[in-house]
């Protein structure tokens, strides 16, 4: 498979990295290791709704939840604004 990104402004990686995990948890149940994504799935509770085969818009909104939070933590380490 490949994928041909071609705004990259636009592009979402958590959002692409969950769709294809799902779809290839739901196309190849028996083959797939949900291990193998936790480093992309570092928030515990996101990893176990993924498991629990949560709608993507579920699993999306806690990881704007906490992307937003990031960058609210982030924002007061940053010299240049």
């Amino acid at each position: 498979m490949r994928l041909i990104v071609t705004d990259r402004d636009q592009i979402r990686p958590v959002t692409v990295a969950l769709a294809l995990a799902g779809a290839l948890r739901e196309r190849h149940r028996a083959e797939f290791r949900p291990e193998r994504i936790q480093n992309l799935l570092v928030n515990r509770a996101t990893m176990w709704a993924f498991l629990r085969s949560e709608p993507l818009e579920h699993l999306l909104s806690w990881a704007d939840e906490d992307r937003r939070s990031f960058l609210k933590r982030l924002a007061s380490y940053l010299i240049y604004r």
